[in-house]
């Protein structure tokens, strides 16, 4: 099972080349500011609500620029690329 950080540089992979330089700029930031110091190492089958609530919390009445890479974008494309 891949960690998050494993997953989310997967998803990034896929996603990059429709995304603008600036909104994969800032979505790689705002993962490694919010997401992945909380998530990273996890296996992303060991990821529950109370990980996911350690990340949104703080980020709930923030504006951020390009919307947060939540926890479900990830797993949802690991999800999708498991081994079936």
């Amino acid at each position: 099972m891949p960690t998050f950080r494993e997953a989310a540089q997967r998803t990034f992979e896929a996603n990059r080349t429709r995304w603008s330089p600036k909104t994969a700029h800032n979505w790689t930031q705002q993962l490694e500011r919010h997401t992945l110091p909380v998530l990273g190492d996890l296996p992303v089958d060991q990821i529950g609500r109370e990980h996911v609530l350690r990340v949104l919390t703080p980020l709930w009445g923030v504006k951020l620029d390009t919307p947060e890479p939540t926890p479900a974008d990830v797993m949802d494309s690991a999800a999708a690329s498991a081994p079936r």
